[in-house]
């Protein structure tokens, strides 16, 4: 039978894996005649076949053992179908004439003589019981063959064609299901051929597969008719050691039950699984070891070992190797072996050999000092000592180790010496030596005659000089207090020399580093140089310099103070404060004002970056008191959002009030400029100074000072460039944000304070911004730090926090806009003419409601015109208060703090409610309609990314606890103090452990100021007018209303 015509499986791989109604189904289709077309392509079978008059179309492919099948008729309940069942039934037993003539349309006149010869094919009836089938396994242990082939159990004779009886063998009742499965093993596998007598086969070849699946099945000796025996005991493999110098001799044989059994007698058998064959039985091999030794010893049962093999066998492998299945019989020369594993400890010896340094490595091992050791590849070092022979094992990590050391630092090998020479010698002797391990001993240093090294580095000092705004830099060098001549070293650095030979004949190291990290940072900004040592440069990079070189600074003595300065920018030297100053400044505001005037003395800008709350505004104003103190000066423009330019104006009035003030803002602002030189301080707005800059840039201020600078961190808006135009004669920033996003922020901060201290814009990205992430960026923001810290001074509220009472309110007042402010005008004319009509009418008490709802009404423009339901008047978009609001917002999340933000009005709410969610900002909410109000609180308390918490004032004033926060904004500020007090202490409660700032936003110039101005001198009357008392009207005057709505 050829290969071709062998079937890929048996029926049994089709039953197995088929369930029994769809085999039966499938052989019903097959004796039916369904079946036909069927081609064969190497491992793949198709075939067509009929069933109910439906025609499908079945495949199988045979791949690695494996069956892949498919179908038209996409059955996926089962791994088979019928159709597929039929098909191999087809396959393995072929296609009758009948059947083919059914499928091409002729009269099926013999189906029945053909239904009858497939039963008696699969009948037990027609087997011949007087055969029965066995296995003869014949190995041949000298040639490493063997033969596997099937005989007769009643008489003994062998079965010359197997294949021929195929059907008959199978279907044979006294073969066990495990031989039935190895017959099938062969014909699957094509290995008909094995079972033909006297066909050896090399063992290799599925021996130990067949004794691994079948390992029940009975194999007959045929010489002998004995059975062959598959053991589990395994056996003892027996070495015995012997040592005739200078050879090892390792012969093997096998122990198994006291028994011998000499290794060449023997035959491994590798495979899935291993034996170990001898005289008729078959031993497992399960032992690794076991694995790694059989096919040496199968092959040299005497192994004859020499140099390195002999300790490494003693050394290294005997230690491994278990003795459950391995013995052991050694000789007594066999102890006159010692086998050392030892730590060397590694000797440099140096020598000279004319302009050369010469390194010879020696490794000692105990008392054996090896000195050719790189030169040889052996493992290890035999010595003969006291009669005994000692292998010492190398160490080749310690000795590559230090080999490479030597190469590493430029030295060359030439056999077992190292050699180098100019400066890579002298720079091993002065920074190499000196820092190696104890495992190192060096010798032979004293003997050097040229490579001396002193150890005492070349000093390196800068002798600075401040002279106005410039800054002389001279650089000196000394050795041991002997001054160097500068000229000589600048020869021995411009031939890229680090060392410099001294008078006594030894070499001393040059500062290299330390003037290239000069030269590095002179580059980086504008200098001039006078002579090779001396340079000139902006006494605004004193602090850079200071920070870089402090321990080699030599100030002169009057300028010492100066330069002290850097070590602590927040204890400088202590200046005298302004009488006149109407407050007490904290300590850490002190250190605020020394910083602004160590500024102000050496004409360099800064920007102040302290927290929100903590008095950038009083810091400032205590400065410029004492600059105004020094006589007639230049007024000071100070620049601020439009919604703040009240509170300075008050904060001014409150602790400076002999600074005199205008305010340049508004329609006549240009009439009032004229008058500017006979004011201290004028204020004004970003939009004021972008519409005014071609007026205001003609005028020369002492100060020009942005408040929450933030606003000119887009250094290509208009705002920062009309603001940069301005000219003075110092520059201060104010903000808690100096870098929101991008550090060019920053750079656009600085490019106003001092414009150029950070290069232009497009050399800054590519140093600080190009490589984010990467170590190079931040070696650079660690630069950039050093450079700017000087001129930035941050304080934040957790790092003064004892200095800070605990709790502290203040108003921020809010100023209108001329769109606003006219139309909030219109509207309160518009109500106080309906008001005061109806009052002239009827008096107040018949008007009450009409009234408080007038001061609702303007109360809740104040807020937003959107909560203004009814109006004949245009309003704007927006109002300053909710624009203020956004500004502070923006701010104090910006330094990682969280918010209450208290409001009457949910309609309010619900508009910062959207402007969050549009901005991206994380908050909780609660208002009278919350159900769950837990949760809520929870999410605020707990969720460090969620910042505010928006509430409702009826329904968070009372009964709860939110110390996770630490600032409260009363966006409309609830004209009852008591109810205001109690909303602010959600925040200050037991617990709170840092300060809590709270902020009431008032509208300036409308009847918000009024009601707290009222408020405060009248406090009886607002108890009672807004907590409901009936007595309301008896304290409320007409001249008070007519205060209110004018």
């Amino acid at each position: 039978m050829s290969s071709k015509d062998k079937p890929l499986f048996d029926e049994l791989d089709i039953e197995t894996k088929a369930s029994k109604p769809i085999y039966e189904a499938g052989k019903k289709l097959y004796l039916e005649g369904a079946v036909a077309n069927v081609d064969r392509e190497k491992s793949t079978l198709q075939g067509k076949v009929t069933e109910n008059a439906k025609v499908f179309y079945p495949e199988i492919i045979v791949k690695f053992d494996r069956f892949v099948t498919n179908c038209t008729c996409n059955y996926q309940d089962e791994p088979l179908c019928p159709h597929v069942v039929a098909l191999s039934m087809a396959h393995i037993y072929g296609l009758s004439q009948e059947i083919a003539a059914k499928d091409q349309g002729l009269d099926p006149t013999y189906i029945e003589q053909f239904l009858y010869r497939v039963r008696d094919m699969f009948s037990l009836d027609q087997v011949e019981t007087d055969f029965i089938p066995g296995f003869m396994l014949d190995i041949n242990p000298k040639t490493e063959m063997y033969s596997l082939f099937l005989y007769n159990k009643k008489d003994n004779s062998i079965i010359a064609q197997p294949e021929t009886l195929y059907h008959k063998i199978l279907n044979n009742p006294y073969l066990t299901k495990i031989e039935k499965n190895l017959i099938n093993y062969f014909v699957q596998k094509e290995y008909w051929a094995f079972f033909a007598p006297l066909n050896y086969t090399p063992i290799k070849k599925g021996l130990t597969e067949i004794l691994t699946l079948f390992s029940e099945v009975t194999y007959v000796n045929p010489k002998t008719m004995g059975k062959y025996l598959l053991v589990e005991a395994p056996l003892k493999l027996q070495f015995t050691n012997t040592f005739e110098e200078p050879v090892l001799n390792v012969s093997s044989q096998f122990i198994y039950h006291g028994n011998t059994i000499p290794f060449e007698e023997t035959i491994y058998i590798e495979g899935v699984k291993c034996f170990l064959y001898w005289d008729t039985t078959f031993f497992p091999v399960w032992d690794d070891v076991y694995k790694e030794f059989l096919p040496l010893l199968s092959r040299n049962p005497v192994l004859k070992l020499t140099g390195d093999q002999i300790p490494i066998f003693l050394g290294e492998v005997l230690p491994l190797i278990p003795l459950d299945h391995f013995e052991f019989v050694t000789d007594d020369n066999i102890r006159s072996i010692e086998v050392i594993n030892l730590k060397p400890e590694v000797e440099l010896k140096f020598s000279e050999k004319n302009d050369l340094l010469a390194i010879t490595l020696f490794f000692h091992y105990q008392e054996t000092s090896i000195k050719d050791s790189l030169l040889s590849t052996n493992k290890y070092y035999y010595i003969f000592n006291n009669k005994k022979h000692v292998y010492i094992k190398k160490d080749p990590f310690a000795e590559k180790q230090s080999e490479n050391l030597l190469i590493n630092n430029g030295f060359k090998q030439a056999e077992n010496t190292f050699i180098s020479q100019g400066k890579h010698a002298l720079e091993f002797l002065y920074a190499i030596v000196p820092s190696l391990p104890e495992a190192y001993h060096i010798s032979g240093i004293s003997e050097l005659k040229k490579y001396r090294i002193n150890p005492e580095p070349i000093k390196m000092v800068l002798n600075l000089k401040k002279e106005g705004n410039k800054l002389l830099i001279e650089m000196a060098f000394s050795h041991k207090d002997k001054a160097i001549s500068p000229k000589a070293i600048h020869t021995q650095l411009a031939k890229k020399d680090s060392f410099i030979i001294l008078p006594d004949k030894t070499f001393a190291r040059l500062p290299i580093e330390d003037v290239e990290k000069l030269n590095g940072i002179l580059g980086n900004i504008k200098y001039t140089r006078q002579t090779d040592c001396i340079f000139e440069v902006s006494s605004i990079y004193s602090g850079l310099l200071f920070n870089n070189f402090q321990e080699y600074i030599n100030p002169i003595d009057t300028e010492k103070d100066f330069f002290d300065n850097f070590s602590n920018l927040q204890h400088l030297t202590a200046e005298p404060q302004p009488g006149t100053l109407n407050a007490t400044l904290r300590h850490y505001q002190v250190e605020g004002y020394n910083w602004l005037r160590f500024l102000q003395k050496n004409s360099w800008g800064g920007i102040l970056a302290d927290d929100m709350g903590l008095g950038k505004t009083l810091q400032t104003l205590a400065l410029l008191l004492r600059a105004y103190a020094a006589g007639s000066l230049p007024p000071t423009l100070i620049i601020v959002p439009t919604s703040v330019i009240f509170n300075w104006e008050r904060e001014s009035s409150k602790f400076t009030p002999d600074l005199k003030i205008l305010k340049y803002y508004g329609q006549n602002r240009h009439e009032l400029l004229a008058q500017s030189s006979n004011y201290h301080l004028l204020f004004t707005s970003y939009g004021t100074v972008r519409r005014d800059i071609e007026i205001l840039k003609k005028y020369e201020f002492l100060y020009v000072i942005i408040d929450e600078a933030q606003n000119i961190k887009n250094p290509s808006s208009q705002t920062a460039s009309t603001i940069k135009q301005l000219r003075s004669r110092h520059k201060i920033a104010l903000t808690g944000t100096p870098i929101e996003n991008r550090l060019t922020e920053l750079w656009s901060i600085f490019d106003f304070i001092m414009p150029g201290f950070l290069g232009n814009k497009e050399q800054f990205e590519r140093t600080y911004e190009l490589f984010t992430g990467t170590e190079q960026q931040t070696q650079a923001i660690s630069e950039l730090k050093a450079k700017v810290y000087p001129f930035m001074l941050r304080r934040t509220k957790a790092e003064v926090s004892p200095e800070l009472p605990p709790k502290i309110e203040d108003h921020l007042y809010c100023q209108m806009n001329d769109q606003f402010e006219q139309a909030y005008k219109n509207y309160l004319t518009s109500l106080r003419r309906d008001i005061f009509s109806k009052i002239e009418k009827d008096g107040i008490n018949k008007h009450r409601i009409d009234i408080f709802t007038a001061m609702l009404r303007l109360r809740q423009l104040c807020c937003h015109p959107r909560l203004v339901k009814e109006s004949t008047v245009q309003f704007p978009d927006t109002s300053p208060k909710f624009e203020a609001f956004k500004s502070m917002v923006r701010e104090i999340i910006a330094e990682d703090h969280k918010i209450l933000v208290f409001s009457q009005f949910t309609e309010m709410l619900a508009l910062i409610e959207k402007w969050l969610i549009q901005e991206d900002i994380k908050f909780a909410y609660l208002d009278g309609a919350t159900r769950n109000r837990a949760k809520a609180i929870d999410s605020f308390t707990n969720d460090p990314e969620r910042k505010l918490f928006l509430i409702s004032l009826k329904a968070g004033g009372t009964g709860l606890n939110l110390t996770a926060a630490d600032y409260v904004i009363h966006y409309d500020p609830w004209w009852n103090p008591a109810v205001e007090a109690q909303a602010t202490d959600r925040a200050y409660r037991i617990g709170q452990k840092r300060s809590v700032f709270s902020y009431k936003f008032v509208t300036k110039n409308t009847i918000e100021e009024k009601i707290i101005s009222l408020q405060e001198q009248k406090m009886e009357l607002f108890q009672s007018l807004f907590s409901g008392e009936e007595n309301t009207l008896s304290v409320l005057q007409k001249e008070d209303l007519e205060y209110l709505f004018s």
